[in-house]
Order: structure tokens, then C-alpha cells, then sequence
């Protein structure tokens, strides 16, 4: 009898398991949760301690990073080098050229480059179900938001609710003695950034369904509704027009979503018949028809204010020095401590501060980063959509691309609203590549119930698959080819054999 061979398994090697995030997964809810909150913290419960208070999210940004490096899943990309090189090489040049104030480099080096990193590490943090409760969590703030955006709205300029950051300060006026309400933000411009993403989750539920309770996704359309009409901002009706219109693309590249836009027209049609019932939002209409009938408007229109901040740079690059003024020089905390009071020094546009503060080379190369970023921003949520039908990527990108090239970097609240749309873009970008194979598998059995007739015994819990049915159907597109030259009798023969284990 010849003897048995054995072949020797070797024991597989476990591979290692993935890290614990939840304590850095808490860490970024809290740095979420201070970017909304910082503004209540400056105005209502630490007035005199407002100025330092404009840097709170910081210590946990660095905390943020050590955690990640300590974890294994801080970025490390080639965007993360393109940053740090860029912030030395500005730093090197303001202390090389100027002779600007340490702290105020610090600020303008803070403020240009430490949160960048954060928009590529959230993806690596945040997960699907994250993503979820974070978007529960935002709806049900959003109701919350909305209320006290309509307290500030009623009341005067000198309510408590309407103070503004710091000790003896007051919100900006709107119009017809109202003024532009804030919410739990320190400037109207982070209200804006809030209702943007609100708004992103809000149609996001619209279009794939089931994603939030009913009940809280109801309650957060006169929510959005409060937040923009009574915000005054024509930078918030802009945004939430440009995230509306992004849905056409979306209908464009992924046709299922047709029937989800037709029911948002007639959501917005009966919105609009609506708002007008009622006396504060009849308010809010006149003060947006104010503003944007206003001499300024008018002379260079609503779309020319936009395009006036992407040609500043170049208009006035004659004007700066090689070396700049000083990494941080074109800042309201730089105007506050050499000056006394926080105002524009240099520019008021984004990229006009940048190219007064660092010169035309470095300037214009720190500029193409968030360009490159922009971009780059885009084509992964395109790329989501495309591939893995995946809404919530692409609305929030089209909230918040025009911070990302041109937002004022300067401004913490907008700096905030900026890395944190950015990072939640990627991170829905990941959720969706994560999911895709089950969803495209979903996607597949759809089609094979609808080929496969009605007969067969429904699996448990789904209520929708015929289990012999959608089975047949699926061996059927597994099937293997026939070998070339075989015969159908031979094929059946040597089938049967292989079945029975024999040569």
C-alpha cells in the first residue's frame, strides 16, 4: 500500500487588528462640537476671556494629531509634505524679510497651515456609522440652532442674545433695524457654514431615504428655513443655491435619483407658498430683497463679488514686496495687538492677504495648494457619485468649495467650517467605497427579483427576495464557460465526473 502524503499547513500568521479609534473618534466629536459652540463660549459665558478663546480647538487639533500618529492612521501624503514645506518656507522668508512679531507669526502660520492636515485625517478616523450619527446629531442641533437664530432675529441689537464676541461688542445690522443673527457662532459667517452642511445631510436623507428618523428630518426643513431666510447673508442663500444645483449634476450622473428631485421641487414649491404665512419670515424676505436691491449689488452684481476674489490676487500683485509684510501681518489679531482694534490692514479678500503676507512666490504657491486641495476634493466626490452612487460627498463639497480655495483662513470660524466640510467630504468619500460591494450587491439582487419571477420562498427579513428564484438566477451569471472544443455531451460527462471527484 503506498504511503499517504501529507502536505504540512503552515499556521497563518493573524494579521493585525485594526486600532481603537473610539477615543479619537471622540476627540474629533469634541473638536466638532467647539467649532459650533466656540461663539457661545466668546460671547455668553467667558466674555473677558474672548481672545484667547479664538484658539480653544487648537490644543485638541494637536491633540488630535498625536493620538492619530500614536494609532497609526495620521496621513501621511504627499498634500500633508506640500503643507509642512510650504508653512517653513513662509516662516523662513517673514523672519528672513520682515521683521514681524513672533506671536503674530505664530497666528498667521496657525491659521494658514496647523488645520489643514485635518481634512485628510478625518477619513481615516470616520466611519459609515459615524457619518450617520453625526448627521443625526447635526439635524437635531440644527432644530436648536434655528430657535435661537429666531430669539436673536426678535430681539434688539442691545439683547443679551445679540452680543458679540468680547466685552462690549455687538452683532453686525442687518437691515430695517435687525440685525444678522449668529446663532452659537461668533460671526454670522459660521452660521452660514452650519446651515451649508445641514443642508447637505437634510437632502442627502431626500435623496437615498432612510437615513435619519422621519420625524427629524420634518423638523429640520423649517429649521434650514429659519437659518437662511433670517440670516441676512447673501453668502448663505448663495451657498444653499449652488448645494440645490449640484443636485442637477447629481440627477445627471446617477439617473435613480430623478424621482427623489421631482419630490424636492414640490417640497420647495410648497416651502416657498408657505413662507410668506408667516410675519418673521415676510421680514427676512424684505431684508433679502434690501440686500441684494442694494448700490453695491448693482454695480458689480452678486456673481461679480465672487469673481473679484479669485482675480485679487493678481491685481495687486505688483503692489507687494518679494518678501511680503509678514506671515500674519494681514489678520484682525495682528490689527488687535499692534493696533489696538481689529480691522483690514492690507486686504480684505482672502487672497489678497495671502499675497501681502507672503510676497507673490510664496503667496501664489500657498494659494495653488488649496486649489490643488479643491480639486482634489472634487474629483474623489465625483468619483463617489459615479461609481457608488454616493450623495452626501458631493452636496457637502458643494457647500464648501469656494472656503476651501478662497475662505478667510484668518477668520477661526471660517477656517473651522472649511478643514471640517472638507474632511467630512473625504470621509464620505471612504464610507462609500467601504459600502460598495454591498451595495452593489443589494443593486444585483434587485435585478435578479425582477427576472426571477414571483415564485420562491421570501428569505426572512427582507420581505422582498425569492429565495430559489434570485439563487437560480445567480448561479446562472456564475456560471463557467465550457472548455473550447468540448462537445455539449462532453461537457455534461466531464461536469458530472468533476462533481464526483473523479479524474
Amino acid at each position: 500500500m503506498p504511503p499517504v502524503l501529507t502536505t504540512a499547513t503552515t499556521p497563518s500568521i493573524p494579521s493585525q487588528p485594526p486600532p481603537n479609534l473610539r477615543l479619537l473618534r471622540g476627540v474629533v466629536f469634541l473638536y466638532i462640537a467647539l467649532w459650533i459652540g466656540e461663539g457661545a463660549l466668546r460671547k455668553w459665558i467667558f466674555p473677558s476671556l474672548a481672545n484667547p478663546l479664538l484658539v480653544v480647538r487648537d490644543p485638541v487639533l494637536l491633540g488630535m494629531y498625536a493620538l492619530a500618529y500614536a494609532k497609526g492612521v495620521f496621513p501621511w501624503r504627499w498634500f500633508i509634505a506640500w503643507i509642512a514645506g510650504l508653512g517653513a518656507l513662509a516662516t523662513f522668508v517673514s523672519f528672513a524679510a520682515t521683521e514681524t512679531p513672533l506671536l503674530v507669526t505664530m497666528y498667521g502660520l496657525r491659521a494658514d497651515y496647523l488645520h489643514l492636515p485635518l481634512i485628510f485625517l478625518l477619513p481615516n478616523v470616520l466611519r459609515r456609522q459615524d457619518l450617520r450619527l453625526l448627521g443625526k446629531a447635526w439635524l437635531v442641533a440644527a432644530v436648536g440652532m434655528a430657535g435661537l437664530v429666531l430669539v436673536q432675529f426678535s430681539s434688539g441689537g442691545g439683547s443679551y442674545w445679540n452680543r458679540g464676541a468680547g466685552e462690549g461688542t455687538q452683532m453686525l445690522e442687518s437691515a430695517f433695524g435687525h440685525i444678522r443673527p449668529s446663532g452659537t457662532f461668533s460671526y454670522t459667517n459660521g452660521l452660514t457654514g452650519f446651515s451649508a452642511i445641514t443642508a447637505a445631510f437634510f437632502l442627502h436623507h431626500l435623496l437615498e431615504k432612510r437615513v435619519y428618523p422621519r420625524l427629524l428630518w420634518l423638523a429640520a426643513i423649517p429649521a434650514i428655513l429659519i437659518l437662511v431666510m433670517l440670516s441676512g447673508s447673501r453668502t448663505a442663500a448663495g451657498i444653499i443655491a449652488i448645494i440645490l444645483a449640484g443636485i442637477v449634476f447629481v440627477c445627471i450622473v446617477q439617473r435613480q435619483y430623478r424621482a427623489a428631485s421631482i419630490k424636492l421641487v414640490v417640497l420647495l414649491t410648497l416651502i416657498i407658498m408657505l413662507a410668506g404665512s408667516f410675519a418673521v419670515l415676510r421680514k427676512g424676505i424684505d431684508i433679502f430683497s434690501s440686500r441684494f436691491g442694494s448700490n453695491n449689488v448693482e454695480q458689480r452684481g452678486f456673481v461679480g463679488r465672487y469673481l473679484d476674489g479669485y482675480l485679487q490676487p493678481f491685481l495687486i500683485m505688483d503692489r507687494a514686496e518679494w518678501g511680503g509684510v509678514g506671515l500674519g501681518m494681514g489678520t484682525n489679531v495682528a490689527a488687535g495687538m499692534l493696533l489696538g482694534k481689529r480691522k483690514f490692514m492690507y486686504a480684505e479678500g482672502e487672497g489678497g492677504r495671502v499675497i501681502f503676507e507672503n510676497g507673490p512666490v510664496v503667496g501664489l504657491a500657498y494659494l495653488m495648494l488649496r486649489l490643488c486641495i479643491t480639486i482634489y476634493l472634487g474629483t474623489q466626490a465625483v468619483r463617489a457619485l459615479r461609481l457608488h452612487a454616493a450623495t452626501l460627498p458631493f452636496l457637502i463639497f458643494s457647500g464648501c468649495f469656494n472656503d476651501v480655495i478662497l475662505g478667510q483662513f484668518s477668520q477661526a470660524t471660517e477656517l473651522g467650517y472649511a478643514t471640517i466640510a472638507g474632511g467630512l467630504c473625504l470621509a464620505a468619500c471612504r464610507a462609500a467605497e467601504e459600502a460598495g460591494p454591498t451595495e452593489a450587491r443589494d443593486e444585483t439582487e434587485q435585478a435578479v427579483i425582477a427576472k426571477g419571477g414571483r415564485g420562491g420562498k421570501r428569505a426572512p427579513g427582507s420581505g422582498m427576495v425569492p429565495i430559489p428564484a434570485a439563487r437560480k438566477a445567480m448561479e446562472s451569471l456564475t456560471e463557467p464557460v465550457a472548455a473550447r472544443g468540448r462537445s455539449a455531451y462532453a461537457a455534461r460527462l466531464h461536469g458530472k465526473k468533476e462533481e464526483r471527484g473523479e479524474p
